[in-house]
């Protein structure tokens, strides 16, 4: 369910206050969204997006935030798609209804390397903006590797380029990636000499960024 509200303009030194709720999850996306947990999920890979989600709750009328935004260093917005069932939550919480989840995937590219937070924010009923929950994360930098080229030695295909949607699901495979989007590509990549599969593999983009 994507949100459908107009939000107001948001200044996050102008929060109200706080309300109920967290940021439960939290991982960078290298692969399929889900596929594989990393270890050390707070360690992101500079330029990896982040998929964050997590709840929040209305602090007034126990009813989820008419939106939520999810702010990088108090400086770049993201608006993160609402609506989704969160039962684990609601369970424990008897007023509580069971669509207060939500979801985003913020872009890291072109942020320094270091360390940062994410905050989040919901808007509730009163027109006024609450914050839910807050999560720091080390930006690193991944050393790119020079290597020789060795025509021929590698049998490489691309099996599928898909649409990252916000929430980190992906549309079918073959259309259009909608601007903005990531994209996220999957395939494999063979060494013909020892029959093996690579140890790393790496993209550029038509405006030579490494990926």
């Amino acid at each position: 369910m994507q949100n459908s509200v107009s939000t107001p303009p948001f200044d996050p030194q102008a929060v109200a206050g706080s309300t109920v709720g967290a940021f439960d999850g939290f991982d960078f996306v290298d692969a399929l969204p889900g596929l594989v947990a990393h270890p050390r999920p707070y360690r992101v890979p500079a330029g990896a997006p982040i998929l964050v989600s997590g709840w929040m709750l209305d602090p007034d009328v126990d009813a989820p935030a008419r939106a939520v935004r999810i702010v990088l260093d108090g400086r770049w917005q993201y608006e993160a798609e609402t609506g989704i069932s969160r039962r684990d939550v609601s369970a424990g919480h008897p007023r509580a209804p069971e669509r207060i989840g939500f979801s985003a995937v913020v872009p890291t590219y072109g942020v320094p390397a270091g360390g940062h937070g994410l905050h989040a924010y919901g808007l509730a009923a009163d027109g006024a903006w609450y914050e839910a929950g807050y999560r720091p994360f080390w930006l690193a930098v991944t050393p790119r590797r020079e290597l020789a080229r060795i025509p021929g030695r590698l049998r490489l295909q691309i099996d599928q380029v898909l649409d990252l949607m916000p929430n980190g699901s992906t549309f079918a495979d073959g259309g259009p990636v909608v601007r903005g989007h990531h994209m996220l590509i999957t395939g494999f990549a063979l060494d013909r000499a020892t029959g093996r599969g690579v140890a790393g593999a790496a993209a550029f983009d038509s405006a030579g960024r490494y990926w």
